[in-house]
């Protein structure tokens, strides 16, 4: 008789979280790809004269931006695998071109979209919520202060979808709370 609880007993800390299963092919290919952009972003801040501690944030923007591109395509598109390739293939020229997007920012979209979509199959849960809001939030203050707008409605949408939590719109009325407070700390 084992003691040795299975995966599926074990409590899950967010019910919006996917895990990337690398025996499917797309996904080996896009954790591959990441590392090789990370070395990338490395040996391209090293030529250019930067210490390798000094390039290592800037090449975690990088490979972030690709697989977090890769990811909200894959939440936007999931039938057609290819389009996310297209999509990080993006991101990642954008980041190259320009300058890497913030990854919160990015990672805020693509928890929208998993409230909205719930396409992993359950509403999100108390912890994913309350992460969603300190991250809403953190976003407005530090990058814009719409963002704890913009999560008004993806919460009170996720709210009526079937099998609505309340926790839903007490969030929502704590992040309009805290975009009134920063729009006026901001000015």
């Amino acid at each position: 008789m084992s003691t040795m609880k299975s995966e599926s007993d074990r409590p899950k800390l967010t019910t919006i979280g996917r895990p990337i299963d690398l025996r499917y092919p797309t996904n080996l290919a896009i954790v591959l790809l990441t590392l090789v952009m990370f070395a990338a972003g490395i040996w391209t801040m090293t030529m250019r004269g930067e210490s390798f501690v000094a390039s290592v944030p800037h090449s975690l923007a990088w490979a972030g931006t690709v697989f977090l591109s890769w990811a909200l395509a894959r939440e936007v598109d999931p039938d057609r695998w290819y389009s996310a390739f297209f999509a990080a293939a993006g991101g990642f020229i954008a980041a190259s071109m320009y300058a890497p997007p913030p990854l919160l920012a990015i990672f805020w979209f693509l928890l929208a979209l998993r409230f909205i979509n719930r396409s992993t199959g359950h509403p999100p849960g108390l912890l994913d919520v309350a992460g969603f809001w300190a991250i809403s939030a953190w976003l407005g203050w530090t990058t814009h202060w719409t963002f704890p707008w913009l999560s008004l409605p993806v919460l009170l949408f996720t709210g009526q979808r079937p099998r609505p939590a309340t926790t839903q719109i007490v969030f929502g009325a704590a992040i309009a709370t805290a975009g009134i407070a920063v729009g006026i700390a901001n000015g």
